[in-house]
């Protein structure tokens, strides 16, 4: 019974030492996978605080984005305006020049006339 007893005591301790070197390891693996979470834990933070910046610089340039549509709107106004400015100025243009061509048209008829009348009063004067 004693030998029984001695067997059962040993074999009691070695399951005992197996155990504590399986509990060893599980706790080996506990810190790494603790670590291991702890690292993705402040990877997640850093992505998240990545995440809030990234939205943030979204609206940033969606605000930015929505001010240049607005300008670009106040400038195709401007520039239709200065469109019909420049079409108006060429329209009194062409009307200026026409009215530059006739008079040149009608100055040229004076002086012919007056080149005429001049020649008549010439002979007339020449005749006296």
């Amino acid at each position: 019974v004693k030998a029984t007893r001695v067997s059962k005591l040993n074999s009691l301790k070695e399951n005992h030492i197996v155990l504590e070197k399986e509990n060893n390891t599980l706790e080996g693996q506990v810190a790494t996978l603790e670590s291991m979470a702890a690292t993705k834990d402040t990877k997640l933070a850093s992505l998240n605080a990545q995440s809030a910046k990234l939205t943030q610089d979204l609206s940033s340039l969606q605000l930015s984005c929505d001010e240049l549509s607005i300008k670009a709107v106040s400038l195709e106004s401007q520039r239709d305006g200065l469109i019909d400015q420049v079409s108006l100025l060429e329209t009194t243009c062409y009307g200026l020049r026409d009215q530059v061509s006739n008079y040149e048209l009608f100055k040229e008829q004076c002086e012919a006339i007056q080149d005429e009348q001049v020649k008549e009063l010439r002979v007339i004067v020449w005749q006296d």
